[in-house]
């Protein structure tokens, strides 16, 4: 929010005129850039790598049985088993690409679209004299870099409460005092009898 609040600021600066009409098309670039990293982030390898399991493990017995395979000609066998359980991996992989280019698609449009906009504006303000193109660019990036980086900020919001879970769990292990207090320098050794092997410990604490 401080680095879009700042694009704001310094666009509105340049040019007020030109950094409000922008500021209403800013909601629909941090869409598309959201959209655009989720799309890079997820890739839908968890539902493939789901599909693929039982095709995978048909492929690693065989292998591992390839003499019993061999000796009792099973091979057309389980080459038409492997393409059977095949079928539901390549239709999963085929709808995440179709998901996965839509979504990259949509996400580009939308990105170009702002800026196809903001250029037509700009050009429409620099000819009415409104506008120098100085100001122009100053405006235009400093508020659509910032809220692009808004909108892939806000892809990572939902990792943040996980992340604050796992960095407790890490404090709480490395703060953690074991029950046995295994420091060397409050433990003394002292030999009772040097006849002898019998040994005593003193200032050993036990917790």
């Amino acid at each position: 929010m401080g680095a879009l609040g700042f694009g704001l600021g310094l666009s509105l600066t340049s040019s007020w005129k030109f950094g409000l009409c922008l500021l209403a098309a800013v909601p629909l670039l941090s869409v598309g850039e959201m959209l655009n990293m989720k799309n890079l982030g997820d890739g839908g390898a968890s539902a493939i790598t789901d599909a693929t399991k039982k095709s995978s493990s048909v492929v690693s017995e065989a292998v591992q049985m390839i003499r019993d395979v061999q000796a009792f000609g099973l091979e057309k066998r389980i080459a038409g088993l492997y393409g059977t359980l095949l079928v539901e991996p390549s239709r999963a992989e085929r709808n995440e690409s179709m998901r996965a280019g839509a979504t990259f698609g949509i996400s580009q449009a939308i990105t170009m679209g702002f800026y196809g906009y903001a250029f037509w504006l700009g050009g429409y303000f620099i000819n009415k004299g409104d506008l120098t193109f100085i100001d122009f660019m100053k405006s235009l990036w400093a508020l659509g870099f910032c809220a692009a980086g808004a909108g892939q900020a806000a892809m990572f919001m939902g990792d943040k409460t996980a992340g604050n879970t796992a960095a407790s769990r890490i404090f709480e292990l490395i703060d953690r005092e074991p029950p046995i207090d295994s420091n060397p320098f409050r433990r003394k050794w002292r030999c009772a009898n040097h006849s002898n092997d019998e040994c005593s410990s003193e200032r050993v604490k036990m917790r």
